[in-house]
């Protein structure tokens, strides 16, 4: 990204504009998904209010204003201290090798964190600019298809509202 021709760096992987190829996906491992997600207040605080930013985002009709605000949102979210983690075990035919190649074609990064909240928003965040980003650069698409993602990751919003036990979002 540059700002009046100087590049700005980037402080975290996974951060990158939507349309740069070196974008990451970072997902927690499947067996270390909790069920539930105690979070402390501040935290409460903050994830509430960037799920509702998110939800303000996705709700605007302009694609790449709200893209522009996930990207901002992304850049602010705290990552929550993640860290490499490797696949051991996959509970699939897949061995964890199929499972890295997978993941070295997808861009994905497996991470491990004490605070998943803020991975699976990192990962909702990740995902929905590229998604919005994919329909931005191409007319192929048909605009209904769009509709249909962004109300996927609408309920993904509330979802993790709920596991958080933060109530109903607005």
């Amino acid at each position: 990204m540059t700002v009046d021709g100087a590049a700005l760096p980037r402080e975290r992987p996974g951060d990158t504009p939507s349309d740069d190829e070196g974008a990451r996906l970072q997902l927690l491992l499947p067996d270390t998904l909790p069920v539930t997600l105690d979070l402390a207040a501040a935290d409460r605080l903050a994830m509430r209010e960037a799920l509702a930013e998110l939800l303000a985002a996705l709700a605007l009709a302009d694609r790449t204003a709200g893209l522009a605000r996930i990207e901002r949102l992304l850049s602010r979210v705290e990552d929550g201290g993640l860290r490499p983690a490797t696949v051991t075990q996959t509970g699939t035919p897949a061995d964890a090798a199929k499972v890295d190649d997978f993941d070295a074609y997808f861009r994905v990064d497996r991470v491990a964190t004490d605070r998943p909240a803020f991975a699976l928003l990192r990962g909702l965040l990740q995902t929905a600019r590229a998604v919005i980003g994919l329909f931005g650069r191409t007319s192929d698409l048909p605009p209904q298809r769009m509709d249909q993602q962004v109300a996927g990751f609408v309920a993904w919003s509330r979802l993790l509202a709920r596991s958080c036990d933060l109530g109903e979002l607005s």
